[in-house]
């Protein structure tokens, strides 16, 4: 987790200069319980403005959208009528290894570029 509120110090004149003194490449993972075709809202668009906010404090950040989550271990303990049961375990089953592999794959990339 990243907190932004205190890298940036006023210079004489009222300017923000950063406190930062190298780039340090960030990321955000988002997952959601809603299907790709399901994200009617534009998610990927709507959350792009919180990278745009971490790029310019820290430079590179890069974003991985993870869809058809598991909001529940036992759906049938829930009233739930948005979600078929069924299909979110075969996602979970699918999908999440390999959302798993590609946020593995992120990390790396994050761990080797801020050596």
């Amino acid at each position: 987790m990243l907190f932004a509120a205190d890298t940036y110090v006023l210079d004489e004149d009222g300017n923000r200069v950063s406190k930062i003194k190298k780039e340090i490449k960030t990321a955000m993972i988002y997952t959601m319980n809603v299907t790709k075709e399901m994200d009617y809202f534009n998610g990927e668009d709507q959350l792009a403005i919180m990278r745009g906010y971490l790029t310019a404090i820290f430079g590179e950040c890069e974003s991985l959208y993870v869809y058809d989550t598991k909001q529940f271990k036992k759906y049938d303990l829930y009233l739930n009528n948005m979600f078929d049961p069924e299909l979110k375990e075969q996602s979970k089953e699918v999908q999440f290894p390999k959302d798993c592999k590609k946020a593995y794959g992120l990390g790396e990339r994050l761990a080797m570029s801020n050596k």
